[in-house]
């Protein structure tokens, strides 16, 4: 079962133009009559189709550090938008799925020994020994790209979407399943995109693909849903720019 909060604030400046999404998931199987089942190697991810304006001059753009993907306009214009100057919009990983420490690890990169970290869960600090997954990899693609392109829709022939999705939120390349590389430092990378549009450096969209109608991604795994169990999933949807002075960069 999946249930879904959505909310906002009606208030001047940044916050304003933010949408704020929980999601809470329980695995019921071993209720009624649902024989019970455990999910087991479980991801979560918010996935968007952005379409900034218009849809054919999109890119996209990680930045690990503080759990983001967003979408940014290729172009110093758009004709959606024209004259303002186009936005840029984006997904916050809040709140990632909440899992036992394990000590001599720190999944979540803040410098404490998870077996001795605590987590959030409804609002209330959960712990010693537990952990809110951060954000685990990024993904992009593009339709109509034979390569990294759309996931067929359906369960039957060639429409495996459901195994290219679950590649994607492990980091990897859905068709193929083979990793991302950086195509800067030629590294393997869970995270695409990483580099900085605002001083063109590192790996940029556009090195990959042309410009065009992009997907974006993140997610965060795997973990265990045992029958039963609950996981709660925040994440914030932010817009900025399309305002005098501004402009498709500045809006990142």
């Amino acid at each position: 079962e999946m249930q879904a909060t959505v909310w906002s604030y009606n208030k001047p400046g940044p916050v304003g133009n933010m949408l704020f999404r929980k999601y809470k998931l329980i695995n019921k199987t071993g209720t009624g009559n649902l024989p019970p089942v455990t999910f087991d190697s479980m991801y979560v991810s918010m996935f968007s189709d952005v379409d900034l304006g218009s849809a054919g001059d999109d890119f996209v753009g990680t930045d690990t550090t503080l759990s983001l993907v967003y979408t940014y306009n290729a172009n110093e214009k758009d004709a959606v938008y024209y004259p303002l100057p186009p936005p840029a919009v984006g997904f916050n990983f809040l709140q990632g799925p909440l899992v036992d420490g394990i000590a001599g690890e720190d999944r979540n990169k803040n410098g404490v020994d998870d077996a001795v970290d605590f987590g959030i869960y409804d609002g209330k600090k959960v712990g010693p020994g537990k952990i809110n997954l951060p954000m685990t990899a990024s993904y992009y693609f593009a339709g109509g790209d034979p390569n990294i392109g759309d996931p067929p829709q359906g369960s039957s022939g060639t429409g495996d979407g459901y195994r290219q999705f679950y590649n994607y939120f492990q980091g990897k390349i859905g068709v193929s399943g083979v990793p991302f590389v950086n195509l800067v430092t030629g590294l393997i990378t869970k995270f695409v995109l990483t580099g900085d549009p605002q001083t063109g450096t590192g790996w940029l969209d556009g090195i990959q693909l042309p410009t065009g109608d992009r997907r974006m991604g993140c997610a965060s795994g795997p973990f265990i849903m045992s029958p039963g169990d609950a996981k709660e999933i925040m994440f914030a949807e932010i817009i900025g720019g399309a305002q005098p002075g501004s402009d498709r960069l500045s809006a990142i």
